[in-house]
């Protein structure tokens, strides 16, 4: 299935890449292959849990302390901006698998919104509109991740989606 269009509202500030949207929030748009120039990162958290996620998507989540309890890795590289928690949907007829995130795996343009205290990932790849908002509970030690996925074409689709996560429990060195 081919890419479906997302469309590029007008933005405040606009630099190519992305800009302000009508309520403050900022919004990037990348192209197959297209990525910012450093990671571009929204921050959620309550007073005692939170989890960061750049515009390529994942993140890392920690709980009370970001260094000392970090439930996923992070390992502050803007060369790479490595992702330790990712999500996979493959259409079960046809074999190929995307993501609702920007990546290795995207094959058209995807939206993110990283709003205040949310982020969202909009795409059109294997020909479904899916969009992807993660917060964190105002108050709970949870990291919401709300996937709702739109098929406008006139075939019934099958799909899987996997979400992934590489575990850190704690304030583990990288290399």
């Amino acid at each position: 299935y081919d890419p479906l269009d997302i469309p590029r509202p007008e933005l405040d500030f606009d630099n190519g890449i992305g800009g302000f949207g009508s309520g403050g929030e900022y919004i990037i748009f990348l192209e197959k292959g297209e990525s910012t120039p450093m990671p571009w990162c929204n921050v959620m958290a309550n007073e005692c849990f939170g989890a960061i996620v750049s515009e390529r998507g994942g993140g890392y989540t920690w709980h009370e302390n970001s260094r000392e309890n970090k439930l996923t890795p992070w390992q502050d590289s803007p060369v790479t901006d490595p992702q330790s928690e990712f999500m996979l949907i493959t259409d079960m007829d046809s074999g190929d698998t995307f993501s609702p995130f920007a990546g290795p795996l995207q094959k058209g343009r995807v939206m993110v919104e990283h709003g205040y205290g949310y982020s969202s990932f909009v795409t059109g790849d294997g020909g479904l509109r899916t969009e992807l908002t993660v917060f964190v509970h105002s108050e709970r030690p949870v990291k919401y991740s709300l996937l709702q996925i739109k098929n406008p074409g006139e075939h019934r689709r099958r799909i899987r989606i996997m979400y992934g996560v590489e575990w850190c429990l704690g304030d583990i060195p990288h290399p």
